[in-house]
């Protein structure tokens, strides 16, 4: 899975939230799903990868949970095979203090009134 990642004036190592945005061969905004990563981009980073290749060869989410695939999953994997460009944006580093979960509400509240149904969350 190719992407573009934006972490301008952030540190990748820092909790954070991101957002993945898929967009089509007019840039034309197909799908958007903003999370959170408490240690940083690298779980990010290798997760969704390693979902949208077990969508590629057909293998479950989990043994417990085969079709547990998300939304955002299935959007990177259409995209994959489309060909369609994906990007991976840091939105915010987490600072000390502030709750990454109610930070991460926040823009994915943003995210659905900005693009409504294309927001994959939830």
């Amino acid at each position: 899975m190719e992407f573009t990642l934006k972490c301008e004036n952030m540190n990748p190592f820092r909790g954070l939230i991101y957002e993945w945005k898929v967009t089509n061969g007019t840039d034309e905004i197909i799908g958007v799903y903003v999370g959170k990563a408490s240690n940083g981009i690298s779980r990010p980073l290798k997760d969704y990868k390693r979902n949208v290749a077990k969508i590629i060869a057909k293998k479950p989410y989990r043994k417990s949970n085969p079709d547990g695939f998300r939304k955002v999953h299935l959007a990177l994997h259409t995209a994959v095979v489309n060909k369609h460009s994906i990007e991976l944006t840091i939105l915010e580093n987490v600072t000390e203090g502030q709750c990454i979960n109610l930070l991460e509400q926040q823009y994915i509240s943003k995210a659905r009134e900005k693009h409504g149904k294309l927001c994959l969350n939830g």
